[in-house]
């Protein structure tokens, strides 16, 4: 499992940079009092989420069905053998 957050995480890793930047970019914008940019970085914030939250889903499922092949793969092997 630790093999495969740290997968997540290099397959993620431009994502979770550009989330990180953004959240400094709001917290600085909000000391300004800037409404318009506020709420524009905040929709692009929610998007970049979801975003990742759907390459997360993605990759999980991806590696589901690899799992799931190789076992079915090992399952013919030993009936055959």
């Amino acid at each position: 499992m630790k093999a495969f957050n740290n997968y997540l995480e290099l397959e993620l890793e431009d994502c979770i940079e550009e989330i990180n930047l953004l959240e400094r970019e709001i917290k600085m914008i909000q000391n300004k009092g800037n409404s318009r940019e506020l709420q524009d970085k905040k929709i692009k914030l929610k998007d970049l989420k979801r975003e990742k939250e759907n390459k997360t889903m993605k990759l999980c499922y991806e590696t589901m069905k690899k799992l799931k092949i190789a076992d079915l793969d090992e399952g013919r092997f030993k009936f055959g053998g």
